[in-house]
């Protein structure tokens, strides 16, 4: 190569390279780029949640999903957050007081034979429930009430099926009762008796923030039932995460969430639950996007058909939601849109795209560099 082609691959090394270098560097600013939008806030983003009992504290969630941006979530009513309600009932012990009335169609005021109501299986094993007064032939109950146990059952005995009988539950900061739909009363001239056609149970927690509606199955032999609040901490999060993985949604909100242990299990044919929260937690979010979840004691969640029951007095917002699994924890949480899902086992695209930019930039700058490297070189040796 002569001086003068020596110098010409010079001017032209040194001219490209300058353009290469700067094609490295642009594709290593959007490489980088793309990789922050791919990981905001670390990919993992965070939930409205509490892991110190606080309503308003974060716990983080696990990646992929991430919530859009929301609206700031107010601090929902501290009376609209139950603390723990116990309720119980004894059916083997209904004692009845000296103050019960029966009264008849004659008009008469039966006097008890003893002072309980006992639930037992007829000759079929059918159940039925044994009352401790006698009716002559003919003679028929209007009204049954025992003012200081509250057990009240006003009958309908001229028809094929009776009425209800309501038993108040004992509570310890809460509030309940058993309702048990009853035949046409019979009696053998000693007692009276019904068969039982249906129970149900509704318990209230002390703020009424919680209700818990369920149909039984059949009349166990007793009743406990608690409605604990519960702090949404990370394993929670994580099952109602898990929850909304077949939805296109995240959990933005937990307003707060409750755990209901009973001794029910398997007694229990359908479940209803309700819970209210602050009207102003309630118009943060659309609607629709307002859900209770149902989360096993395995810690499976499920997002559960949600339905608004309307404002209260007390400024409180109530939702409720048909539980055919029965009683468990549930949570009432507010839903928002996913900014990025993943697809399979892959990478988020913008995480892809930035990786494929990255290799082309290295391989933009090595090029520059290696074309600065060789002009220099043919610089110093001309004749080569």
């Amino acid at each position: 190569m002569t001086r003068g082609q020596g110098n010409g691959a010079k001017r032209n090394g040194m001219e490209r390279a300058p353009g290469v270098l700067a094609l490295g560097l642009l594709l290593t600013a959007a490489s980088i780029a793309l990789i922050m939008r791919a990981t905001p806030e670390g990919l993992w983003g965070s939930s409205v949640a509490a892991d110190d009992g606080e309503i308003g504290s974060t716990v983080p969630i696990p990646p992929p999903k991430r919530p859009t941006p929301q609206p700031p979530t107010p601090t929902p009513l501290e009376t609209a957050v139950p603390t723990s309600s116990l309720v119980s009932l004894d059916l083997t012990n209904l004692s009845l007081s000296p103050g019960t009335r029966v009264q008849t169609t004659t008009g008469d005021l039966i006097p008890l034979t003893n002072k309980g109501i006992r639930i037992e299986a007829d000759p079929a094993g059918a159940q039925r429930v044994v009352f401790p007064f006698a009716l002559t032939p003919g003679q028929e109950v209007l009204a049954f009430h025992d003012p200081e146990s509250g057990i009240v059952w006003l009958p309908s005995s001229t028809g094929a099926e009776g009425d209800t009988l309501t038993i108040p539950l004992a509570g310890n900061q809460g509030d309940g009762g058993l309702t048990i739909g009853l035949g046409r009363l019979q009696s053998n001239g000693q007692e009276a008796w019904a068969p039982v056609l249906g129970a149900g149970l509704w318990v209230s927690s002390q703020s009424g923030a919680v209700q818990l509606l369920a149909e039984l199955r059949s009349l166990p032999s007793n009743i406990a039932l608690e409605i604990r609040g519960v702090a949404p901490d990370s394993g929670l999060v994580s099952a109602l995460d898990e929850a909304t993985s077949t939805l296109s949604m995240g959990i933005a909100s937990i307003a707060y969430a409750v755990k209901i242990e009973t001794n029910l299990d398997g007694k229990i044919a359908s479940a209803r639950v309700d819970m209210a929260v602050d009207e102003g937690w309630a118009r943060a979010w659309p609607q629709d996007r307002i859900r209770i979840a149902r989360i096993s004691a395995t810690g499976v969640g499920r997002i559960l058909e949600t339905a608004p029951g309307g404002e209260e007095a007390q400024g409180l917002a109530r939702f409720r939601a048909e539980s055919g699994e029965g009683f468990s924890t549930f949570a009432l949480v507010a839903l928002g849109e996913l900014t990025h899902r993943e697809s399979g086992s892959g990478l988020p695209w913008a995480l892809g795209l930035s990786i494929g930019l990255g290799v082309v930039a290295l391989v933009g700058l090595a090029t520059g560099a290696f074309m600065l490297v060789a002009s220099g070189r043919r610089g110093k040796n001309p004749g080569v």
